[in-house]
């Protein structure tokens, strides 16, 4: 076992680097295979001073010289040689493989506390009169399709920036904006999924560079899901393109649960759904 060590030390390093990097439909599987790695190596050190003590135990037992005081202490020299060259880089990488987990953990980029969200932040519908409002909707729109590297400019999106409220306004739908200190920050809509059956869908969640890291998505987030609640939906569902890393993570952290794609999608999308109280 204690040749096996620095093999399981190395696999240990290489699965913290995939766990940090690897695509998130594969990071869980991840995330449990270091921990599996983790319990390997320290498997192999208990394993190791194990072997060493046995020896011990069987050289006592043995017919010679009586020199047991002088093999006790030789053996626990022995030990405490093993256990600090062994035992140190176990617990180095095993300190390396808990920040993994615990940075890449489902919402870990959106567990912003209460505490440290503006304490100016307002989530409200678009004021009246809503021009200007949805002009500056309409901006936040287009900035998300620019994050996702998407074409801001194709029809389907220019039609319903021209639109707005669109789907997203009563009695079916609800848009939301999100201010802080009265400068707006970001949004989030809510529609009626084309599935029906009491499903609404969640789309355009966005936060503009200079707000995030502060709780704002989960707030808007939260507050989509009230909204979909208040319209009478008894689930709500959306979809997540891979480059939307931090929003999968968020909605996973809010009870979101993978489901079929619901409709022609883009190439790796995921499909989230939740029950609404």
């Amino acid at each position: 076992m204690t040749a096996l060590l620095p093999f399981l030390l190395l696999s240990v390093l290489v699965l913290c680097g995939a766990v940090a990097f690897a695509p998130l439909r594969l990071r869980n599987r991840l995330r449990w295979t270091l921990r599996l790695a983790v319990l390997l190596c320290w498997g192999a050190v208990g394993l190791s001073l194990w072997e060493s003590a046995l020896r011990t135990a069987v050289t006592l037992v043995s017919p010679g010289p009586a020199r047991r005081p002088e093999m006790i202490d030789s053996a626990l020299g022995q030990a405490t040689t093993l256990l600090f060259s062994l035992g140190g880089p176990a617990a180095l990488v095993t300190a390396l493989a808990l920040w993994a987990l615990r940075t890449t953990r489902p919402g870990a980029d959106d567990r912003a506390p209460a505490r440290a969200r503006p304490k100016s932040l307002k989530i409200e519908p678009p004021k009246a009169p809503p021009a200007k409002d949805l002009d500056e909707v309409a901006k936040l729109f287009e900035e998300y399709a620019r994050a996702l590297d998407l074409d801001a400019n194709a029809p389907e999106r220019t039609a319903e920036a021209a639109a707005l409220p669109g789907p997203y306004g009563p009695p079916q739908g609800r848009l939301l904006v999100a201010r802080i200190s009265g400068q707006v920050a970001g949004c989030i809509a809510v529609q009626a999924s084309a599935s029906g059956m009491g499903c609404a869908e969640l789309r355009r969640l966005f936060v503009r560079p200079q707000f995030r890291h502060a709780g704002v998505g989960r707030s808007l987030a939260e507050a989509g899901l009230l909204a979909a609640s208040g319209l009478g939906y008894s689930r709500a569902r959306l979809e997540t393109l891979p480059a939307m890393r931090e929003a999968l993570q968020l909605f996973r952290a809010l009870g979101f649960q993978e489901v079929p794609a619901q409709k022609d999608t883009a190439a790796g999308a995921t499909w989230l759904e939740k029950a609404l109280l």
